[in-house]
């Protein structure tokens, strides 16, 4: 399967989409068979698949309605996994950051509301998290909605905190400059 592979991913990757009639629609199936395949996801696995999904940002121009759909369902399918304790052990840790990759890929980000998707950000591990948050919370397209500096930690934190007890979020940052605290209410 071509997610397993790790020489030259990226390009061939690249190369596989570019040739296929539909790439969008050749990676939405093997993401489609990797995410319902019952056996446990490393993270350097889910790595590559994440690969493969950014690729269709860069290889694919229009995607096609039906694959659009089919996506939308996989999205779907795939959250229900997240939220199911039984297959998040299958899953692996990274599955949340490969999902919020997937709905930026194929477009669909608006099928999830705003509090949905910052609570599946909140959980992908922090490392992951420290590597990846500016381009997912843009291409989220939740960048704009966070005024001043991120300091993630912070947020992080304060999306736990509003996520449990039902409040619109609060952001915390920290600026060493002049040593003081800000933050920012915002509604979800």
């Amino acid at each position: 399967m071509l997610i397993y592979t790790n020489v030259g991913r990226s390009s061939k990757f690249h190369a596989a989409m570019s040739r296929a009639p539909d790439g969008a629609a050749l990676s939405l199936r093997i993401v489609e068979l990797f995410v319902h395949d019952q056996t446990f996801k490393t993270n350097k696995i889910w790595n590559n698949c994440v690969g493969l999904i950014q690729t269709v940002l860069e290889v694919v121009t229009k995607l096609s309605t039906e694959s659009i759909e089919h996506a939308k369902q996989l999205a779907k399918d795939w959250k229900e996994m997240i939220d199911n304790p039984r297959s998040w052990m299958t899953l692996g840790s990274l599955s949340s950051w490969g999902l919020l990759n997937f709905l930026i890929s194929y477009n669909i980000v608006s099928e999830f509301d705003t509090k949905e998707i910052f609570r599946i950000f909140g959980t992908i591990p922090r490392k992951q998290q420290r590597k990846n948050h500016s381009v997912l919370l843009k291409g989220l397209g939740l960048a704009d909605r966070i005024p001043g500096t991120l300091h993630l930690s912070s947020l992080l934190l304060m999306i736990c905190y509003a996520l449990l007890l039902k409040r619109d979020i609060m952001m915390l940052s920290f600026s060493s400059e002049n040593m003081c605290f800000s933050y920012y209410f915002f509604g979800l």
